[in-house]
Parts: C-alpha cells; structure tokens; sequence
C-alpha cells in the first residue's frame, strides 16, 4: 500500500492488519491508495532464507501526482518482522524501533511521472509461513 507524509510518516499507517491505519486518518482530501506489484525484490521464489538480506525496490508511477510517499513495514503474522538498512538516507529513513521504513523530504518528489525507493531487509532469523510487506 503507497500513502504519503510529506516528511515521512508518523509510524503506523501502513493500512496493515497490525496498525489498522492508513494514510486517510491525516490525509483526509484523497482515498487510500492500494497498488499490487508496487513493490519488487531478489526474494527468490521459493522464499527467503532466514538471515538473509534482500533488496526491496518500491515503485510508484502517476501521471497526475506532484509528490508521492510511503510507510512499508513486513509483518508474519502478529510480529513485525525483519531488519530494515538503510541505502539512502536522504531518500528513505526508519521509524518507530527501526520498523517501518517511510520517505523523507528529499524523497517525494517525482521524476516524470514516478519514483522508486530502496532498501535492504533481512530476513528474521526464524522461518514465518509468510511476510507480508
């Protein structure tokens, strides 16, 4: 899910189970915005290796958009789960216990029509059955 704070958001809003928020109880002008396949990863398919670092990569396009935002966080069930590094601080930061990860002010501005963020995040050191990012 993509929501925007233009100094990053204030920690969960995400719009997940866990936070049962999202960006509408601040930004009340616009819906929620749910996109699938917004967020891309070298996650192999056949799942993450706990201990592992992977690369996130979060996509946004819209025409009409002059500033886009977002709060990720990964979640397994009840449990936030992983560790999120930072790749470019100027772009991205972490909040709330380094969990979830949000832009900053340098990173909501737009090239054309869209943005991309990046992180890397570690798997927990535990098998979950699923992450949700």
């Amino acid at each position: 899910m993509l929501y925007s704070y233009h100094t990053g958001s204030p920690g969960g809003y995400t719009g997940s189970f866990m936070d049962n928020r999202n960006c509408t109880q601040c930004h009340t002008s616009f819906a929620s915005v749910e996109t699938e396949g917004w967020i891309t990863s070298d996650i192999p398919e056949s799942g993450y290796v706990p201990g592992e670092t992977y690369r996130l990569t979060l996509t946004a396009n819209d025409m009409n958009a002059v500033k886009f935002g977002f709060e990720l966080t990964a979640e397994s069930g009840d449990t936030k789960v992983g560790t999120y590094t930072i790749t470019d601080a100027v772009r991205t930061k972490l909040i709330y216990n380094d969990h979830p990860l949000t832009h900053t002010p340098g990173g909501i501005d737009p090239v054309g029509h869209g943005i991309s963020w990046s992180v890397n995040w570690t798997a927990h050191a535990s098998s979950a059955d699923q992450v949700v990012f």
